[in-house]
């Protein structure tokens, strides 16, 4: 662009005569469109390079960045396995073992009373509690249900609310029963 204009004045500078003035004039505007459409020409090819090469920098830093991603990865991945392990094993302790639902209080009384209580319900549990043989249903269905919602017991309030959470009120009432009729 600067070429043109610099030979549009040189030439208009130079003088020229009235006749040959107006082809002159023509001649430089040829000249001048001329070097406007090599310009632009020029730019094009120019921007479609700079396309070109914007292009192909995205493509290889796409490339680059996952393999990056990739290496991390690998290298996180045993660190997350061991932290996931450490999750399941905290839900796993968090999450209440149900008690084996009995089919009668008999088997619930010989799975979870017998130990403390013994055979007969005849012995005060780690010889602190009551003995409960001889307790009628409603009295033991009491006791039961105060253990598990947190509202009975003294000195083996601990341990009996830790037997009695998950007991269902269906467990409470064949346990009671069974152990009444001892």
């Amino acid at each position: 662009m600067k070429i043109a204009l610099s030979v549009a004045l040189a030439l208009f500078l130079f003088g020229c005569s009235d006749d040959s003035a107006s082809s002159k004039k023509e001649e430089i505007l040829k000249q001048v469109n001329k070097t406007t459409q090599e310009v632009k020409a020029q730019t094009v090819k120019v921007v479609e390079e700079a396309k070109k090469t914007t292009t192909a920098v995205v493509v290889k830093v796409k490339e680059e960045t996952a393999k990056v991603v990739e290496k991390a990865t690998e290298k996180v991945a045993p660190e997350v396995k061991k932290v996931e392990k450490k999750i399941e094993k905290k839900v796993e302790k968090k999450t209440p073992k149900p008690i084996a639902k009995a089919v009668d209080g008999k088997k619930l009384y010989m799975s979870s009373c017998l130990s403390c209580h013994g055979m007969k319900a005849e012995k005060k549990a780690l010889t602190k509690s009551q003995v409960i043989q001889g307790w009628n249903v409603a009295k033991i269905e009491d006791a039961l249900h105060g253990y598990k919602n947190k509202t009975y017991g003294k000195a083996m309030k601990t341990i009996m609310q830790g037997k009695t959470k998950d007991l269902s009120d269906a467990d409470i009432k064949a346990l009671a029963n069974y152990i009444s009729s001892l």
